[in-house]
This record gives structure tokens, sequence and C-alpha cells, in this order.
């Protein structure tokens, strides 16, 4: 089952929680129909584009928006120009496995933004249960 929902810049984020609670909804309806007898496996994935306005600085400092990213010395290598980051966490309260990737969106030469996306996903194995209540 695969449930998408995508929210655009027009409307305020409503919050993980409301977030949630649709895709539960929709979980619900799934085992209403389908009634299936076990489930190996859940992933949750969210996906948020970042645009940062571009500035009359030469270079953005990435530290100043992401707690996540990487720092390379800008001698012998440069200025980075495009990046990807992956960390994988093993087992949180949440979730057996978390992974968040942060990497740079390419843009036009002239855009006035720098554009990144930031992507969670959360696995959890083993389900014992599509009760919400347990």
């Amino acid at each position: 089952m695969v449930y998408n929902l995508v929210r655009h810049q027009a409307g305020a984020y409503p919050g993980f929680e409301q977030v949630r609670d649709e895709a539960l909804e929709k979980l619900d309806k799934y085992v209403e129909h389908f009634r299936p007898i076990c489930v190996r496996q859940i992933g949750l994935t969210y996906i948020d584009v970042i645009e940062i306005p571009r500035t009359s600085e030469p270079k953005l400092r990435l530290e100043d928006y992401f707690k996540l990213g990487i720092e390379i010395p800008d001698e012998p290598f440069g200025p980075v120009a495009q990046f990807l980051v992956r960390l994988v966490l093993p087992r949180t309260k949440e979730a057996d496995q978390l992974a968040i990737t942060l990497q740079t969106e390419p843009v036009a030469p002239d855009s006035a933004v720098y554009r990144f996306v930031m992507q969670w996903q959360a696995t959890c194995n083993d389900v014992k249960t599509l009760d919400r209540q347990e």
C-alpha cells in the first residue's frame, strides 16, 4: 500500500500529527478492506524540498540552515558544487531504522534560490499488530 500526500507552499504545514493521522486513516481502510493476517514491514518516507534565497554573498553557509551536512575545506578542493549525505541510524524508539538524506537539487544558473531535498525514511519490521490501540 502506498499513500502519497503532496502539500504545496500555498497552505501551511499542518504538523506531523495531522499527517500521521491521515496516513493511519488510510491504513485503517486498507486493513478493513483487505484484512491482512500480518504485515512484515511498514515504512514512512517524508520529503522536504527546501529553497533558500540567494544573497549577494558568494557562498552559502550550510551550517546556518542545516544541522546535518558535511564540511570539506576549500583548500585544496575548492567550494562544493553538489553533494549527497545519507545517515542511517539503527533502531530508534520510533523505528527499527531511520535514514536521513540531504542533497542538493539542480536549479538554473540564474535561479534566485538554492534548492535542497531532505528525505526521512523510517522503517518498522515485524509489525505485531495493526490495532492502533496496542
